[in-house]
This record gives C-alpha cells, structure tokens and sequence, in this order.
C-alpha cells in the first residue's frame, strides 16, 4: 500500500543561521541597541514589520527564503547583487493585485 501520509514538515540539510553573538558584538561596535537597529532597517527598506517580528528573524525563526538565496548564488558561484536586487513596491498596487488573485483563485470552497 502507498503511503498517503502529507510530508508534515519542511527540513533541509542545511540552514542559514544568524550568529547572535558576532551580531551582539556588531552592534555593540557600533554603540547600537537592537531597537535602533530595527528602526534603521525599517526606514531605509520601508519593511511593513513590527518589533516582535524583526526579533523573531533575528532568532532564526524564518530563514529558509535566505538559505535559498544564499544556495543559488553558492551554486552560481556569484555576489548575491549579481542576481538579486532592492525594489521599491508601490503597495496599494500591491495590494490590489493581491485582492485580485485571491477573487480569481484563492478561498474557493466547493
């Protein structure tokens, strides 16, 4: 018999991880509270992320988008500038967009 079972959860082999210690020690250099840091990366990105969520990325809570970033330009043997770049995203198109998609195909229930 075929197992039917849903995989439950993703695990890779590898992660990205944030040494919290050599960060800890970044900011300190730099005479620098997280809180600041936080603030700082909010302004300059425009990032729509509460306190509470900037702390849980720092934890290594969220990583796996980068581990695949991170992946591809090892692979590729580049700079991660060499493929990635910072957007500016006008967000009430954003959000119209999205509203879109999720009429089209999101949330049907039969």
């Amino acid at each position: 018999m075929k197992n039917d079972k849903k995989r439950q959860y993703t695990i890779h082999e590898t992660d990205v991880i944030l040494d919290k210690d050599r960060l800890k020690s970044i900011l300190r250099s730099k005479k620098m509270e997280y809180i600041e840091l936080y603030r700082r990366v909010k302004v300059k990105y425009g990032l729509d992320i509460h306190y509470k969520g900037f702390m849980a990325l720092l934890d290594n809570r969220s990583s796996w988008k980068l581990l695949y970033a991170w992946a591809i330009v090892d692979v590729l043997d580049i700079n991660p500038e060499d493929i990635f770049r910072i957007i500016r995203v006008d967000v009430e198109e954003k959000i119209k967009e999205k509203e879109e998609w999720n009429k089209k195909y999101g949330n049907k229930k039969g």
